[in-house]
């Protein structure tokens, strides 16, 4: 330090404070990365979030169409069919070219492997369609397959709340994964009650089913309502004032009512039918009561 100049030992002690200025300067500008890429990371798990719930909503019709076809043994519903299919075949097609935007192995594990578990599943539909149409296979079959594929691809929402650091963001997005199940819970609802208006009999299992289902769409509108801001929620009230909510309670209540009509008939069927009346009357042979 003693055989420098002037010159230079004023060069190095402004390059202290340079350097300094620089290594603060990297630090902010690797901290506005990581907010950007954070900030990228949430808005590409929000679009996806978007683009999957619009093709639940595509298989959610999807389903109760194949249902109705079935049900009818293949004498309604067809053209209903071939045109959901087409829409659904097109959000299946955008969600899929969104997907390759995005880099699933900077996501966690948890996440991409749902995402993968529900490709997956999609990759399968045009077999079940197929079975479908030809009448090989049955509701049940149906349900099964949709069912676990819609809950799959819900699910991969339910991560998009894991991705944001702002609580209400958070909260908002933990409140829009609850709207989707509800509504999934509700559309369950319409297809088992399709099959009580339908069907002859209707099972006691069936009405505790359609009891449960009604118990989880209660369950999941509450949560979405506590993440809700006032605004949103005072909207979202109002619409249960409308002639569509109370004329779907009206259904619901007239539906109830036929389910409880239909298991006092299968009943009654079941004690004084054919085979009731043998049964009892042998019964009655053997021991007299």
């Amino acid at each position: 330090m003693h055989n420098l100049n002037l010159k230079s030992k004023l060069i190095l002690l402004l390059l202290l404070p340079v350097i300094g200025l620089l290594f603060l300067s990297i630090t902010i500008s690797y901290d506005r990365y990581l907010i950007y890429s954070k900030l990228e990371m949430l808005n590409k798990v929000v679009l996806l979030a978007t683009k999957t719930k619009t093709l639940v909503y595509s298989l959610q019709k999807e389903r109760g169409f194949s249902n109705g076809y079935i049900g009818s043994n293949g004498k309604k519903f067809y053209k209903e069919i071939i045109t959901q299919k087409k829409e659904t075949t097109q959000q299946q097609k955008e969600l899929n070219n969104f997907l390759k935007t995005i880099d699933l192995d900077y996501y966690k594990n948890d996440f991409k492997n749902t995402i993968l578990k529900a490709i997956a599943e999609l990759n399968n539909i045009n077999k079940i369609r197929d079975k479908i149409l030809n009448l090989e296979i049955n509701e049940n079959e149906i349900n099964s397959y949709y069912n676990r594929l819609i809950n799959t691809l819900i699910e991969t929402i339910t991560y998009t709340s894991n991705f944001s650091h702002n609580s209400i963001i958070s909260q908002q997005l933990y409140s829009y994964t609850n709207f989707i199940y509800a509504i999934e819970k509700t559309a369950n609802e319409r297809g088992l009650g399709t099959l009580a208006f339908s069907s002859k009999q209707f099972s006691l299992d069936m009405k505790k089913q359609y009891y449960k289902l009604i118990l989880e769409q209660d369950i999941y509108l509450k949560e979405f309502e506590k993440n809700l801001d006032k605004e949103l929620l005072t909207n979202y009230r109002n619409i249960f004032k409308s002639k569509v909510y109370t004329e779907t309670i009206r259904m619901r209540k007239s539906l109830l009512t036929s389910i409880d009509k239909k298991l006092i008939i299968s009943k009654i069927n079941e004690t004084v039918g054919y085979g009731g009346i043998i049964y009892y009357y042998n019964n009655y042979l053997i021991t007299k009561d």
